[in-house]
C-alpha cells in the first residue's frame, strides 16, 4: 500500500516514498504521540509519557480467553486520540461535561467558557487539576438547567413536552437523553465516508451473550426481520445453524452492535488473516469482518477459539437519507459527543466479557493525557466496581 499526500501530483516528493504498511504507519505515529511529538492530530502532554499496564486484572482475563492476542497487548498495546475518524480506529462516547467543553460551538459552550474565565490562578494548575475543575464546572451547570427543566412548570401527569421549553433547554435535554442512551460507549468504526456523511460502526463493550442455542444462532444468521424469506442464510449450506451451535454453544460472545440494522444478521468480527470469505475493515489493521462458514468450521475442528471472535447484532448508523436523525458522524465528533481514537488492534479485538475494568476507561487510560484524568473522575463514581 502507497501513502500519498496528493496522489494526482505525480511530481510530488511522495514519488520517492518507499511502500509503507498502513499498519506500520499507526504503530510509528503512536510512538512520536508517546514520546511527546506533536503530530497535529492529537491532545498529549509535552514531556514523554510513560505507560504501565493500566489494566493488569483485565490482562490476566484477556490471557484466558485469547493467549496470542493477549501477548500481543502486552508487547504493545497503545491508543491516543486522533483528530478524524479512522476506519479500524475506536470511537469513545464522552461524558456530558467533556462534551460540553470539547464542544466546538453552542450556548452551553460559550456559558461554560465564560464561567471558567471567572476562575483565578489557571495557569498554574497541575493538568489534572485543570481538568477536575472545568469537569466539575460543567457537572453544576448541567444539573443546575435539569433541576431548573423539572422546576418549570412544564411538566404535566408526568410528561415533558420538549417543544415548550426554551432552545437552550431543548438542547441541554437532548443532549443529557442521547447521553444517557449511548452512555461509555466503545465503538469499533467500520466504514466512513466524510463526502456522503455516512458511516458505520459496530459498539464493542455490549455483550448480550455468552453461549449460542439453536433460537440465537437463528437471528444470528438469518435476522430478526425475516419475513420475505429472502436472508443471508440462504446464502449458507443447510445445516449451519446447527455447526453454529456445536461451535459456540457453551461459549461465544455475542454484543449489541447498535440500534440501526437489528433485524439484519450478525457481523463477525475477528483478528485472524486468511480466514475463507473474511475481509479486512482496512488495510494495515489486522481487523476482519466476515468468514462465518470457516470461522464455525474451525472452531469445531480445534483450529480456533469461540473466544477469538465476536457477533455483533446491530449497528450504529450515520446516513443522511437513510438515518437524517442521527446526524453525521463528523458532526458528532465536532460536538465532542465522541473522541475518535487510534489503537492497537489487540486493544480493539479483545473480549469485553466480565472485565474488572471497563473498556472505556482502559481505552481512555491507555490515550494518556486529559483523557487520562476524564476517566478517573468517572472512574470515581462507579461504587459498583471493585478494581479502580
Amino acid at each position: 500500500t502507497r501513502l500519498y499526500a496528493n496522489d494526482e501530483n505525480e511530481d510530488d516528493d511522495n514519488d520517492d516514498l518507499e511502500d509503507v504498511d498502513l499498519g506500520d504507519w499507526r504503530k510509528f505515529r503512536a510512538s512520536l504521540i508517546d514520546n511527546g511529538i506533536s503530530t497535529g492530530e492529537e491532545e498529549t502532554k509535552k514531556e514523554k509519557q510513560t505507560k504501565p499496564s493500566v489494566a493488569e486484572q483485565n490482562e490476566k482475563l484477556l490471557e484466558e480467553q485469547n493467549a496470542q492476542l493477549a501477548e500481543e497487548y502486552r508487547s504493545g498495546a497503545w491508543a491516543h486520540v486522533t483528530g478524524e475518524p479512522e476506519v479500524g480506529g475506536l470511537l469513545c462516547r464522552m461524558p456530558l461535561e467533556a462534551e460540553l467543553f470539547y464542544g466546538e460551538t453552542g450556548y452551553w459552550k460559550e456559558r461554560l467558557t465564560d464561567t471558567l474565565k471567572t476562575k483565578k490562578n489557571q495557569d498554574n494548575l497541575s493538568d489534572d487539576a485543570r481538568v477536575t475543575q472545568w469537569f466539575k464546572a460543567a457537572e453544576k451547570m448541567v444539573l443546575e438547567e435539569l433541576q431548573s427543566i423539572n422546576n418549570s412548570g412544564k411538566i404535566k401527569n408526568g410528561i415533558l413536552n420538549p417543544n415548550e421549553l426554551e432552545k437552550k433547554s431543548q438542547d441541554m435535554l437532548n443532549k443529557y437523553m442521547d447521553y444517557k442512551d449511548t452512555w461509555q460507549e466503545v465503538c469499533l468504526l467500520l466504514s466512513h465516508e466524510p463526502g456522503s456523511g455516512c458511516s458505520e460502526a459496530v459498539v464493542i463493550n455490549r455483550p448480550i451473550c455468552k453461549s449460542i442455542d439453536r433460537q440465537l444462532a437463528k437471528i444470528l444468521l438469518e435476522g430478526g426481520d425475516s419475513r420475505d424469506g429472502k436472508t443471508t442464510a440462504f446464502d449458507f449450506e443447510f445445516g449451519l445453524i446447527d455447526k453454529v451451535v456445536l461451535a459456540f454453544g457453551t461459549e461465544a460472545a455475542v454484543y449489541m452492535g447498535g440500534v440501526e440494522k437489528q433485524g439484519e444478521p450478525a457481523l463477525l468480527i475477528h483478528g485472524i488473516s486468511g480466514l475463507k470469505g473474511a475481509k479486512e475493515i482496512s488495510p494495515g489493521t489486522g481487523i476482519y469482518q466476515g468468514g462465518l462458514e470457516a470461522a464455525v468450521d474451525g472452531v469445531i475442528n480445534g483450529l480456533y477459539k469461540p473466544f477469538d471472535f465476536r457477533f455483533f447484532l446491530g449497528r450504529k448508523i450515520c446516513d443522511p437519507k437513510a438515518y437524517p436523525e442521527n446526524g453525521t458522524l463528523l458532526q458528532k465528533v465536532g460536538e465532542a459527543a465522541y473522541k475518535p481514537v487510534a489503537c492497537a488492534r489487540s486493544v480493539a479485538l479483545k473480549q469485553c466479557l466480565g472485565l474488572p475494568k471497563p473498556l472505556w476507561h482502559e481505552v481512555l487510560e491507555l490515550c494518556g493525557g486529559e483523557m487520562k484524568y476524564v476517566s478517573s473522575i468517572e472512574l470515581n463514581k462507579r461504587a459498583d466496581l471493585e478494581s479502580k
